[in-house]
């Protein structure tokens, strides 16, 4: 028995090969953004030890 207020679901707007390539630019992005994280830490804690050492000595 089908439900006659029950609409069918179009096709998906996406290919298999869209998802894939959606999927790669995500890993590429976070990527992009571990390493933006990384280097920000990085130049926080050598501006920290620099003024560190201008203040201890």
């Amino acid at each position: 028995m089908s439900d006659p207020h029950h609409t069918p679901h179009p096709d998906l707007p996406f290919t298999e090969n869209d998802w894939k390539e959606f999927h790669r630019e995500d890993v590429k992005a976070g990527r992009a953004v571990v390493v933006l994280m990384t280097a920000i830490f990085t130049m926080g804690v050598v501006l920290y030890t620099i003024v560190m050492t201008a203040v201890l000595f």
